[in-house]
């Protein structure tokens, strides 16, 4: 069974923060912001020739972010930067976006030429350590670590990679050393964590189970990470001596029972066969890259995350950790290419991909991802009204319909009344867009049954009987509830100006009708009801006025309301 469809969120990072990290780190400099802004048109240093087709270049790129194509905005800015090579500006874009994307070979030339440059924020540094670590380079890494990087993170990624750089060079009391600094009640478990996984490294496997039951013993109220709950999992199971009883770990069961999303995830992660110096540069890259993520520096966070996954490409949870910030930011279509890169992934995953292409209103990839989930979960009532949702947008309300009512049957068996009141709202809607009204009736009365306190639901029903001029006391209670509930939502207030209307009362129809119009200046229906309070209390020309204005308007406009405006309003059609 899925966890609830809007509840996927971040749900999967609430366990993966040390409490020690971003205390350690501090305030965080202000990041490089990679969205392009017409004021960040470049200047340039290369002689213009329109034929060179430069400004077009860069104006491409500017319209590809502006779309979240990053393929072809970094293909865009990259022939920009080949025509004016010198252009600072195009090479940071340039650098940043194949950063934040992953393609860290790719940025690594840039990184390099950059690095001359006072920007820390880039990170040039750290990829130049991340390559350095990926090819062995542990004396590299020291010299790069000694003589570069003066940016927030440096408090803890500094002292963490020297000491992998120093188990690189199998230097045991160097590498422990370093640590040290993390030996703080604040970064406690931090430094238990870290120190666990060097014993590893120098498969020293009782200083490994020393400091793991110390992390695992802590009484602090932090939760250890996910990485550090699959690492302790594995090396006591390995051992034969798994079981509860660690009071860290027994925190967590309840969580976890309550959020299957991160059991599952936890149950489909595995630690490395052999803690290497690259892994665990690795995990330091991706400790920082979350802790950084409350301090609003997405870019940041993304490029050390992509570090982590490259030094770590087997790696399942900063993939999800990266597509997570990319959700965040809203590049919803970039966060899917990160879930892409997970080989197999499991629902929770699918699931988040299915949300990612709704955002984007992509009703088309999202269909066979959805399908994959139903028959994973037939029992799953969320996603059965997920997927009404979707062929409801596709104007598939046959469809749309077979969903909706599985879903109600699925809340109806699991007790749940809200949910089954709030999918009889949505099921009632797409009878009536299907023209099947008194089925509509029928969800929609059963609806404010089961959930009273749905305002939509009270105004869709009260609406349709007064546009039809029938059950109006009952439609004027109904609306009028709706309005209580929702004061400020104009569609509302202009159902209570049509019961108001209904009722006979033209001027308090009219005080509502023109409270609302103003927010729903789109409208052919509310001129016409405004029109009609007007008709009503003798205001002919005014009505008129009103009508031939509703004429204008096509957002809701139907057949039927046109033919009768146009008698209303006297002109011919």
């Amino acid at each position: 069974m899925i966890i609830q469809t809007k509840q996927v969120g971040l749900l999967l990072c609430a366990l993966a923060l040390f409490v020690g990290v971003g205390f350690l780190i501090g305030k965080q400099q202000k990041s490089t912001v990679i969205s392009a802004t017409s004021s960040d048109l470049p200047v340039w240093t290369a002689p213009v020739s329109l034929e060179n087709n430069q400004y077009g270049a860069y104006l491409s790129g500017f319209l590809a972010q502006q779309n979240q194509d990053y393929d072809r905005m970094t293909a865009s800015f990259e022939k920009a930067l080949a025509i004016d090579s010198d252009n600072e500006k195009l090479k940071t874009t340039v650098y940043l976006l194949k950063a934040v994307q992953g393609k860290i070979d790719e940025a690594l030339p840039l990184a390099a030429s950059l690095g001359s440059i006072k920007k820390p924020e880039l990170l040039t540094d750290y990829v130049l350590i991340a390559n350095a670590f990926k090819r062995g380079d542990y004396d590299g890494t020291l010299h790069l670590l000694k003589t570069k990087t003066h940016y927030g993170p440096d408090r803890v990624l500094k002292p963490a990679l020297r000491a992998w750089a120093y188990a690189g060079q199998n230097k045991k009391a160097a590498a422990e050393k370093e640590l040290e600094v993390f030996n703080k009640p604040q970064s406690k478990q931090l430094y238990l964590y870290y120190r666990a996984l060097l014993a590893l490294a120098f498969d020293d496997r009782d200083g490994a189970n020393k400091f793991f039951r110390r992390m695992m013993k802590d009484p602090a109220e932090s939760y250890p990470s996910l990485t550090a709950v699959v690492f302790v999992r594995d090396f006591y199971m390995a051992r034969g001596e798994w079981k509860t009883g660690l009071p860290a770990y027994d925190r967590l069961i309840p969580f976890l029972q309550r959020t299957p999303s991160v059991r599952d995830v936890i149950q489909e992660m595995k630690s490395p066969k052999q803690m290497t110096p690259q892994i665990g540069a690795a995990i330091a890259f991706y400790d920082v890259s979350v802790a950084l993520a409350p301090l609003k520096t997405e870019e940041t966070s993304l490029i050390l995350n992509e570090l982590a996954i490259y030094l770590a490409p087997d790696a399942l949870t900063p993939k999800i950790w990266g597509g997570e910030l990319l959700e965040s930011a809203g590049n919803n279509r970039a966060a899917n290419r990160v879930y892409d890169r997970i080989p197999h992934p499991n629902d929770v995953i699918m699931l988040k991909k299915v949300m990612n292409f709704i955002a984007v209103e992509n009703y088309t990839d999202v269909l066979p991802l959805l399908q994959t989930l139903l028959d994973h979960n037939p029992e799953d009532a969320f996603l059965y009204r997920l997927a009404g949702e979707i062929y409801t947008e596709r104007k598939e309300y046959a469809t749309a319909i077979d969903f909706y009512k599985k879903s109600v049957a699925l809340f109806k068996k699991m007790g749940l009344s809200e949910e089954t009141g709030r999918t009889l709202f949505a099921l009632g809607a797409v009878y009536d867009a299907a023209k099947q009204r008194t089925l509509a009736e029928q969800a929609f009365l059963e609806s404010v049954r089961l959930y009273p306190n749905n305002a939509q639901a009270l105004n869709y029903l009260g609406y349709i009987w007064l546009e039809q001029n029938k059950n109006i006391d009952e439609a004027f209670q109904l609306v009028s509830s709706a309005a209580q509930l929702e004061p400020d939502d104009p569609n509302i207030t202009d159902s209570l100006a049509l019961g108001y209307y209904r009722k006979g009362d033209y001027t308090r129809a009219l005080e509502l009708a023109e409270q609302s119009i103003d927010r729903l200046s789109y409208s052919s229906v509310a001129y016409t009801h405004l029109g009609d309070i007007y008709a009503a209390l003798g205001r002919h020309r005014e009505a008129k006025y009103q009508y031939r204005k509703a004429l204008d308007l096509t957002a809701d406009m139907t057949p039927e309301l046109k033919l009768e405006l146009h008698k209303k309003s006297g002109l011919s059609r």
